[in-house]
């Protein structure tokens, strides 16, 4: 594969990774208004005024606490010994939310053996020094589906 056609294939991957997450972002913003507002109009401005001036990790977070109040209101007591029911949901989204920043803030880049390693994209970030996370369509297609899958156990939750 030439390299050009490498990095329009690269620029795919990005955009279809942004995009699914937002899907994700998008789920929580609605269990957000849903819990808050019952008005399905003011669910709307409610999003559209205070939850699209949120970061994604406020919205994370007040999800988290959300859920585990409700844990908490139907008997669920924490100890050090257990952690809240919801939590690997909670820190899945968090790890996903640091692949999508790698996906929006890192530099494209492409080096030697790019083809040959069967990378679909290479990502650099020159702070301090640099770092590169490099992907395989196998890594990237993983990924993706946690993403999905994350939006999805976000969806059960709505009606709970």
């Amino acid at each position: 594969m030439k390299l050009e056609d490498w990095l329009t294939v690269a620029h795919l991957h990005r955009g279809q990774l942004i995009s699914e997450f937002t899907v994700l972002e998008i789920a929580i913003e609605y269990y957000l208004a849903e819990h808050f507002v019952l008005d399905g109009a003011m669910q709307n401005s409610f999003r559209s005024i205070v939850l699209n001036r949120m970061t994604f990790e406020s919205k994370r977070s007040s999800f988290k606490t959300i859920l585990e109040q409700k844990e908490i209101a139907s008997g669920f007591i924490k100890t050090k010994s257990n952690t809240y029911p919801h939590s690997k949901l909670i820190d899945e989204i968090r790890r996903l939310n640091d692949e999508r920043n790698y996906f929006a803030h890192y530099t494209l880049v492409a080096n030697v053996g790019f083809d040959e390693n069967h990378y679909v994209i290479g990502l650099a970030e020159f702070r301090d020094s640099t770092k590169y996370k490099w992907y395989t369509i196998d890594e990237f297609n993983t990924l993706m589906m946690r993403i999905r899958k994350a939006t999805n156990d976000v969806l059960k939750l709505k009606n709970q």
